[in-house]
């Protein structure tokens, strides 16, 4: 089976692999800012990481969705979500975390990080599930159009049916701070 690329992802290929060597030039600030050689507060520190490692896996991954938006035969709205809308949050994402922390000796984000949140909610960049926390401390699955709970999330994937309506693990025990603390639902685990 051979796949042609549409004009279409031919010419957001090419912005998003030009946009590769802009991160991978971050990259190389990023290293100064680890090294101690620009000041920085950590909290400025933590959202340049995180800024950075957005933008890397979100052009990425918007490099396959071209892939994708192709082979499915996507075309009108549903193609220009699908082929737009990851790199879109790739921008917004990014640039949220970036100048959110701009400024001397920041602590806390300012309103821009409203981009970040704006990033969050571009068409097409969601995947096709969403995991509210149901009440009771069940981790309940709720899949896009439907009204059906069909699971638990695990790993940022769709669990299977096994694992409806049990309650979240507790936390793992740590060989530095000795075992979590006593909780109703540690015994149906040991």
């Amino acid at each position: 089976m051979e796949l042609e690329l549409s004009s279409a992802a031919r010419s957001t290929a090419g912005g998003l692999l030009v946009a590769i060597v802009a991160i991978e030039w971050g990259g190389a600030h990023m290293l100064r800012i680890v090294r101690g050689r620009v000041p920085v507060t950590e909290f400025q520190q933590a959202f340049a990481r995180a800024g950075h490692a957005h933008a890397g896996v979100l052009v990425t991954l918007a490099l396959v969705c071209q892939l994708f938006a192709d082979a499915a035969g996507l075309d009108g709205l549903p193609a220009i979500a699908a082929r737009n809308g990851v790199p879109l949050a790739a921008i917004l994402m990014p640039a949220g975390f970036f100048l959110s922390s701009m400024g001397r000796e920041a602590v806390r984000p300012n309103k821009f990080i409203l981009l970040l949140y704006a990033g969050t909610a571009v068409p097409g960049d969601r995947g096709t599930c969403s995991w509210p926390r149901a009440s009771d401390g069940v981790t309940k699955l709720r899949m896009p159009g439907t009204n059906a709970s069909r699971g638990r999330v695990a790993g940022g994937a769709c669990a299977n049916r096994s694992t409806l309506d049990r309650p979240a693990r507790p936390p793992a025990r740590s060989p530095r701070l000795g075992p979590p603390a006593a909780s109703p639902q540690a015994s149906q685990w040991a």
